[in-house]
């Protein structure tokens, strides 16, 4: 992949995307730094379809990521946000530890089944008929031949002050 290549590809006046799968350290350090070079050129985001282990090695500089305000999605909400704040604080009151993604994950399912339980509505209608969202999950189920999936999903970026939030 040569700057050439991927300026040729790009749009002046729009954001351009661009979506970046591999798990190869080599192939990551070559599109960041590609895509860096050109940014004072484009407006450019990246996209990752999976935030693999690959991007988590010392060699390819975080900072790379959060210039190019990486987008990926996540099953958790990351961001820090005031409810999230909220449980943190509380939880760890309550127990004197932090808790951990999974009590986090218990709590926001547990929560999510009793809130729906306790629905006018018939509890199968209810699963398909209201999206709900906790402290770090979101829950959309769709009804399939094996049951009910959960299908929400959140959109994740980094940002030049190394934080993470929910896309807009």
């Amino acid at each position: 992949m040569t700057d050439a290549s991927v300026r040729a590809q790009l749009s002046k006046d729009v954001m351009n995307y661009v979506i970046m799968e591999t798990e190869s350290t080599n192939m990551v350090l070559n599109v960041t730094k590609v895509l860096a070079t050109l940014q004072s050129e484009y407006q450019i985001q990246l996209v990752v379809l999976e935030r693999t282990d690959t991007l988590d090695f010392d060699e390819i500089p975080l900072e790379r990521l959060t210039a190019l305000k990486m987008l990926y999605p996540s099953v958790n909400n990351e961001a820090e946000t005031p409810g999230s704040q909220l449980f943190n604080r509380l939880y760890r009151e309550k127990n004197n530890i932090a808790p951990s993604q999974f009590a986090t994950r218990g709590f926001d399912v547990t929560f999510d089944a009793i809130m729906r339980l306790f629905q006018n509505e018939e509890f199968s209608d209810v699963m398909t008929s209201a999206a709900t969202e906790y402290v770090e999950n979101k829950f959309i189920y769709t009804k399939s031949d094996e049951g009910n999936n959960n299908t929400g999903v959140y959109i994740l970026q980094y940002n030049p002050d190394l934080s993470v939030t929910q896309a807009q």
